[in-house]
């Protein structure tokens, strides 16, 4: 006796499709948040430096 889903792919579909639908869903609410409230972080990531040492943020109070 063969166990289903281990050989042939079967069972195996419909998890992956709902993965990519899930995928899916939270790429367009994450890019519909970023395209609502871009703008907003160009002053927080003003002063992000990247060197060839690392990664530098300034923040002036």
């Amino acid at each position: 006796m063969i166990a289903r889903g281990l050989v042939g792919g079967y069972g195996f579909g419909e998890s992956i499709m709902l993965q990519g639908a899930f995928l899916l869903v939270f790429d367009l609410a994450v890019f519909w948040v970023h395209h609502q409230h871009g703008k907003d972080l160009h002053p927080l990531i003003g002063g992000l430096n990247f060197g060839g040492n690392g990664v530098s943020w300034r923040v002036v109070f």
